[in-house]
């Protein structure tokens, strides 16, 4: 495991030596292959992963068809909405190549927030900025649908 990309990607900190270990002993690696399916949408999500390696893509049924919503790239954090929101999740995620995750299960950011608050602290933080960053691309992306439906140049 990484625990060097967890500190700079997710983190945004360097850790003590207890620190790394702890969350060395609660991370869970995965390795997901070309068309895999990490998530299913409306499933249950078992922590919050994070997209060390690789690309995925977001699917959601409509109409009994599989509609694209997304890409995410490595670095990108996956499950967030559905953990923190009590929901099932909104999409399905489908691995485009092969994908590297780092999966924080449940128990263990219980864990994390009784036994070490400053470094779920930084996990909660980084999931915020993943929010905020998807629902200003969604942002984005409504004003240009609105402006494309009114004929508008974009």
């Amino acid at each position: 495991m990484d625990m060097n990309w967890l500190e700079e990607r997710v983190l945004h900190q360097v850790l003590k030596q207890d620190e790394r270990e702890a969350l060395q002993a609660c991370v869970e690696e995965h390795v997901y292959h070309k068309g895999d399916v990490l998530i299913v949408e409306q499933g249950v999500v078992n922590g919050l992963m994070m997209l060390k390696q690789g690309s995925v893509a977001l699917m959601r049924e409509q109409s009994g068809r599989s509609m694209p919503l997304g890409r995410l790239e490595a670095g990108a954090q996956l499950g967030d909405m559905s953990l923190f929101g009590g929901a099932g999740a909104s999409a399905t995620v489908v691995a485009l190549c092969d994908c590297v995750v780092y999966q924080l299960p449940q128990k263990a950011l219980r864990d994390l927030m009784v036994h070490r608050q400053g470094m779920m602290q930084s996990i909660l933080q980084s999931s915020i900025r993943n929010l905020s960053q998807a629902l200003r691309q969604m942002n984005d992306q409504q004003v240009y649908s609105a402006q494309y439906m009114q004929g508008v140049a974009v």
